[in-house]
Order: C-alpha cells, then structure tokens, then sequence
C-alpha cells in the first residue's frame, strides 16, 4: 500500500460514531457568479456550483480565478518538469502520457466542465485537462468505525491527506459543495482548478476517501480522481459504489475506504486495472493484519499499528473529538495536507488544512482547528435560493495579485559580502588566490517575467567578476523568484544540473517562495543566455572548463552580495542549493567562500577524478577530451584539485550543511559524498534508494521539504551577523 515514491498519501480511514460537539459557524457571502456562491465559513471557503457543466465550470472559474491559476502554476511545475526529463525515464510516463492514455475514459460532461473552467480562469484548455490528472502520478489517503467502536454506533468516516505541504496547495483550499444538474450533489474538499475528488460525500449520505499505492504507467482507465467523482454523482448506495468501481476501466493501483451512513456500514477496497478485493469490517487482510470487530482501519506500518492502537484504546468510546485525534501524527505524517472526518448520517463534516509553513513549524493539518462544515444545510439553502428567486445573481469582481513592479534596478556591491575567509594552510591559500578578484561595485536589473499570489518571477541579470573570452557569457542570467512584501526574509542561491533546462532548479525555487524564502536560480557559465552561439558542444577543453569552473564560483558570491545588500535581507542570511553539477560547483562555492551559513548539496559530493573516472555515460565525454589533450592518470587527478570541493571542505565547516544522495548512484558514488561529508566537518547525508544518478527525482517531494525545513532555520543556529568591511587586496583576473 506504499507508493513507489517517497511522499506518498498517508491515511487510515475509520467508521467511528460521535455525538455532535461543535456549531457550524454561519457562512458568509463572498461573492456570486450565476447559480454559483462564494463563502466562507470560519476562515474556510466553500464554493457552491450548480448546474450544467458548463455552468459550474464557469462559475468555478470566475469565483476563484486567481486561485486557479496559481494551482496551474504549481501542478504544471512538476509535469513539465517531468516531461522534459522523460528521455531519463524518471517516472513511467509523464502527466502528458497520463492524460493522453485516460483522456478517452474522461466522461464527456468532465471535459465540458474543465474547457469552461479553463476558459473562464483564463488559462489554456489542455494544461488544465493535463492537470486535472495529477493524482495519477502522486497517490492519496483515508479513514472508518462503527456500532459496537463508537458512541451511540454512529458512522463516521475521517480521511488524512498527506502530501507535500511545501508547495503552497493549501493556500489554494476548497470546499465544493456540487448541485449538478440530474445527479446526486456532493461535497468534495479540495483544491481550486480540481474538479475530481480525493475526498467526498454525497447527498445520498455515500462517502468516498481513496489511498494511492503502485502501478504508475498503468493509465488505460478513468483517472482515480474522476472515478470518486463519478461514484458520488450516480451512487445512491453502498451497492451501487461498489458496482461502479467494479465496472469501471481502472487505473494504477489504489486503495478506498467507502461508508453509507443509511446502513451504518464500509468497505475498504483494493483496486487496480485487474484486482478488485473488497475488505468487509473486522476482516482481516494480508496488508491489514489486525482487525477490529465493526471497523475497517486502512493505513501501512507503523502508522496503520498505531492506528489500530488508538482505536483499540478508545474502543467504544470514540465521540467526534475522539475520532480528529486519531488523525494526529504519527497516523498522519509530517506532510499533512488535509484531514476531514466526514458523519454520512448527518451530512456533516470537519475540515482541518495545513497551515503556511513559512508562518509556523506546526503548519501539519492535524495540528489546525478543524471547522465544521453543514453540507446538508448548504445544500438545502442553494436549492431554495435557486427557486425563490429569478433574479441575476451578483457578478463577482476578480481578485487582484499583489502588486509587482515591471523592472527593479539597483546598485550592488561586492563589500556586501565578505571577502573570502582566511586560510593558514599555505598551499590551500594559494590556490584561493585564482578565485579573488577585486571588490567593485555593480549594476544589477530585474524584469518581470510573471507574477502569482505569494511571489513574482524577475528575469534578472548582472555583470560577471570574472570576464572570458566570450561576451555572452559575461552576463550572469538569474531567475529571481522574490516574495511579495517587504518583510526580511532569507534568500538562496539554487544552482542547476547538467542539462541546463533548469526545470528542477525551478521546482526547488518555487518550492522555497512558496515558504517565504526568495531564491535566485543562477545560470552557470556557458548555460541558458550565456551559452556563446559559436560553441556547440558542451564538452570544451581543459582550460576552458577550468576558467568556467572559477567563474561560476566567482559569480556565486557576486550573488550572494546581491542578496545580502537588499534592504529586504537585513541578516545577510544567504543559503545555497545546488544539485548534480550544481551540487559539486554549490559546495566548491561554500568552500572557497568560507562564509555562507547553509547549504544543501543533492546528488553531489567531492573527489572529481572519482566522479569522472567512474565510467558514467556523462561523465565519459569530458574524460575522452581531456585524455585527447593529455590528461589522464595523475597529470588529471592535480588538474582537478583546484576544482574539487573536497580540497576545501574543511572550509565549510562552520556552514550548516546537509547533503542527500542515491546509495548506489554510479555517477557520484557513496564515498564521494561520505568523503565530502567527513572532510567539512561530519555533516548529515540523507540516503535514498537507487541505483542511478537520475533516481533523486524520484524524491523530490522529500528533498523540497527537507530543504526548505533547513533554509527556514536561518538566524537559529548561526554564528551572529558578519560584517563585510575589509577586503585584502586581490589580484584581478
């Protein structure tokens, strides 16, 4: 029941039955589109659509436009990422494959409601189809107890969503509640742009949680998200449920949990293209070895072992508070997204979504309020409404983004920074002499490119220290992901891989905006607008390679001088990420710098002739062109010394610093990363399975929010604020 990804979607659903503790809070009108309401319900927003598809489709987009775009932004930020990396196969297939292969099980009113949706959010009808798909990559979760486990034998039905909170999902939260025309209506929480369902209710008091499992690349069926949806629009029972999910063309591998409160009964169900198993209350399962009498408890580990120890605690006695405690951690994990607990039999439910973690480290949805939501109420109310009255409804007015400027300018200064720290060991100061060059001041220019809700993208581009011989490549290009507002805050320097699409360089800075952090994706020399049009091959000679390796590092605290001298970064509080190529010029920065105060180094390590001696693909082109030019043996092991992290990784001792690496990666072995790590001081490595240097991707939920739990700790554990006030002199180049 684990997906093959690290993140997956935890959960456990429970039957449960409680005795009402909490008042719904009276709703408040935002805003009206059509037939379609707008609310908000304790700081919660509900959204209400009714009618055709192509109504609700309209109405979704008008009400929430902002919110749909910025949810196509951070979905469509991993699809393409995926698709540009397709030639490594990193996953299966990539979410362009997904819905290419699902598209023709898309029931048509689906596609109908998506087109008009798209259309009225202003945004391109294939990405949001596209994106509508998601799940199909990135599995859910669940949770059920009843008669005998709970007070009074009520049902109840609570789900935990674990994903990746560090992508700002949550600050896009919805509650739908769906009056479509000649179907059941149902309540589905989720997410603004995602018309399927990960977790729902119906009017016919059936309700639906889902968790993800293998099977990625399987995607000839309805996609899970729309077959939940389906199901609660055309099942009046718990019968019915089963004969959809029975009947229907399925995909990958998932597990549900699904409940009707009519009869007080749930099933959990273990589906994939060719299994159907269903699991009945208190039966057992080879992935669910301890049942319990009138409960159908689905999670994996230790997380399920501690499920079932609480309700075994609470055995007959569980109540609503009792029932949203059993969705604390460890059952729910550190990625909580959003809990519900659903009561089928009142048409009731709680929703709690994670906080913004760039707000409070206990961001986890299970440590938020839990607000009640009235699905029965709201219902009842949309369809007097829609027969009291003909008249028009409120046109509601778009939401503006906040404000961005279209360029910023201003004046740097290397002395922002300080100069490269001392050495003692002679023959390790001589070598940094080749990365000094003179202090002087620069201009530096931001053009905006786009802007979304929590941060604008700048085109931003400045003068490099350290001129080649090429001109276009003395321009340093950078993507300046910058907060809104003005409060200080850190930035990071996020430094690319080897192809130069910077698709995941972009994934990590999005991710570090989204939690409050600017981030400065720089291109290294000779990628992206710095590539000299005359050059053709990436593999270039030794000399050339070595200048371009010392002028990145130049470059990098040129940036880092940047950063510290805005106003907007009064700590001089300046990280640096880099991954593969950038992983290795990142922590050889760090080194010769001697000053930044974090870093996170994914899928590099130290010792250069290893790294290219080691038979990788890759790493061969630059092997054979060296050997051409008489390098080879120890002649290259000197010429890379200079260039090499590991030479000055004592340096980077005082810098906060954790490296994460593939255990059997055949470009950057483990000793690599383990020398790397010990020489700077012992810092932490966190493994990942794998036996490629591509295998990271496969963790980047995991990465994402392990760096941006380590960049937010800024100011925590840091040596006091340095001043950048002398410079020796250096020789300039």
């Amino acid at each position: 029941m684990r997906s093959r990804y690290l993140v997956t979607f935890s959960a456990a659903l429970l039957v449960l039955a409680a005795s009402c503790l909490c008042v719904a809070a009276e709703p408040k009108v935002l805003a009206r589109e059509g037939r379609g309401t707008l609310y908000e319900v304790e700081g919660h927003r509900v959204a209400v659509l009714v009618g055709s598809p192509e109504e609700m489709g309209h109405q979704h987009g008008v009400l929430l436009r902002d919110d749909v775009r910025a949810m196509q932004e951070i979905i469509l930020t991993f699809s393409r990422s995926a698709d540009a990396l397709r030639k490594h196969d990193y996953y299966a297939g990539t979410l362009e494959k997904a819905y290419g292969e699902c598209e023709k099980f898309i029931p048509a009113r689906f596609l109908q409601e998506m087109d008009a949706l798209a259309d009225a959010a202003g945004v391109p009808r294939r990405d949001m189809r596209i994106a509508n798909v998601f799940p199909e990559l990135f599995h859910c979760s669940g949770f059920a107890l009843m008669k005998t486990a709970t007070v009074g034998g009520e049902l109840l039905h609570g789900r935990i969503l674990d994903y990746i909170t560090e992508a700002g999902l949550q600050g896009h939260a919805v509650t739908f509640v769906c009056v479509p025309e000649g179907r059941n209506a149902f309540v589905n929480v989720g997410y603004a742009g995602f018309i399927g369902s990960v977790s729902g209710m119906n009017e016919k008091h059936v309700a639906f949680g889902e968790m993800g499992g293998r099977g990625e690349g399987l995607w000839s069926g309805v996609p899970m998200a729309f077959l939940m949806r389906m199901a609660m629009e055309e099942a009046n029972t718990l019968d019915d449920a089963l004969r959809i999910f029975r009947d229907s063309p399925r995909t990958c591998e998932y597990y549900y949990v699904i409940s009707d409160g009519k009869i007080r009964d749930a099933v959990g169900l273990k589906c994939t293209p060719d299994v159907f198993e269903v699991v009945r209350p208190g039966q057992a399962h080879p992935q669910l070895p301890t049942p319990l009498p009138d409960t159908v408890l689905m999670s994996a580990d230790q997380r399920y072992r501690e499920l079932v120890a609480r309700v075994q605690a609470n055995f007959g006695q569980i109540d609503v508070q009792r029932a949203i405690r059993l969705m604390d951690q460890p059952v729910a994990m550190k990625g909580n997204l959003h809990n519900v607990l659903f009561a089928p039999e009142r048409l009731t439910l709680w929703v709690a979504h994670a906080a913004d973690p760039a707000r409070t480290a206990d961001f986890a949805a299970c440590k938020q309020p839990y607000v009640k939501v009235d699905f029965g109420a709201l219902l009842d109310a949309t369809r007097h409404q829609a027969t009291a009255s003909d008249a028009p409804a409120t046109q509601t007015t778009e939401t503006t983004l906040p404000e961005a400027p279209a360029v910023i300018e201003g004046k740097g200064d290397d002395r922002n920074w300080p100069p490269i720290a001392p050495e003692d060991d002679p023959a390790l100061a001589r070598l940094l002499e080749s990365y000094r060059v003179l202090p002087e001041p620069f201009d530096w220019r931001a053009t905006l490119r786009m802007n979304a809700l929590k941060y604008a993208i700048y085109d931003l581009t400045f003068p490099s220290p350290l001129r080649s011989a090429w001109p276009t490549n003395n321009t340093v290009h950078c993507e300046y992901f910058r907060c809104h507002g003005s409060a200080p805050r850190p930035a990071v320097i996020v430094l690319h891989i080897l192809d130069g699409r910077f698709v995941e360089a972009r994934i990590v800075s999005a991710s570090l905006a989204n939690s409050g952090m600017d981030a400065l994706l720089l291109k290294l020399p000779f990628y992206g607008e710095r590539r000299p049009p005359e050059v053709a091959s990436a593999v270039i000679e030794p000399d050339t390679f070595r200048q371009l390796v010392v002028q990145g590092v130049c470059d990098i605290r040129r940036a880092a001088a940047l950063l510290a001298g805005l106003d907007r970064n009064p700590e001089h509080h300046v990280g640096v990420f880099g991954a593969s190529l950038g992983g290795f010029v990142g922590a050889l920065a760090v080194g010769v710098d001697g000053n930044f105060d974090k870093g996170v180094f994914v899928a590099a390590g130290g010792d250069l002739y290893r790294v290219i001696t080691s038979g990788d693909n890759s790493a061969r082109r630059i092997l054979s062109r060296f050997a051409e030019r008489g390098l080879d043996g120890e002649r290259l092991r000197e010429f890379l010394a200079p260039l090499d992290p590991l030479t000055y990784a004592r340096r980077m001792s005082r810098c906060d610093a954790i490296l994460m690496n593939v255990r059997d990666d055949p470009l950057v072995p483990a000793a690599c990363a383990e020398a790397l790590a010990t020489a700077a001081g012992g810092k932490p490595i966190i493994w990942y399975d794998g036996n490629e240097h591509t295998a990271m991707v496969r963790y980047i939920l995991d990465v994402l929010q392990r760096t941006n739990t380590h960049f937010r700790s800024f100011g925590k554990e840091i040596p006091a604020v340095r001043t950048a006030a002398s410079y020796p002199v250096a020789v300039p180049h």
